[in-house]
Parts: C-alpha cells; structure tokens; sequence
C-alpha cells in the first residue's frame, strides 16, 4: 500500500516538475517578446516625437493662415 501511495507520488512530482519548467520556459519567452515590445513602443515614440510632430505643427500652421487669409477676404 505504502509503495503504490510513493508510486504515486513520484508521479505526480514528476508531472508537476515537467509543467513547472514548461510555465518557466513560458515566462521566459513571454519577457523577450515583452522587452521586443518595448523596444517597438520606443522607436514608435521617438518617430512621432521627432518626425511627424513637427509636420503637423506644420500643417495646423499653414491651415491658420490659410483660414486667416480667407477672413480678410
């Protein structure tokens, strides 16, 4: 009886040990693709900090005046 209750402990210490390093291994991939993630969000950042910012500052101004030329008129 003893041994069938060991039996089946090691068992299930071996199942529980296998998913354990499966979640382990889960969580390692899913802190590269977080990390990836967060290196896309920063170049994305940067892009509209730096290139398209600018250009729409651009556009509203010459939408401005565009406005401020046909009140005058």
């Amino acid at each position: 009886m003893e041994d069938k209750m060991f039996d089946l402990m090691e068992k299930m210490y071996i199942e529980f040990s296998k998913r354990f390093d499966n979640i382990e291994n889960d969580i390692g991939i899913l802190k590269t693709g977080m990390s990836t993630l967060k290196e896309d969000v920063t170049k994305i950042n940067t892009k509209i900090e730096h290139e398209l910012m600018p250009k729409t500052t651009i556009l509203f101004d010459g939408h401005r005046q565009h406005s401020e030329q046909l009140d005058r008129i």
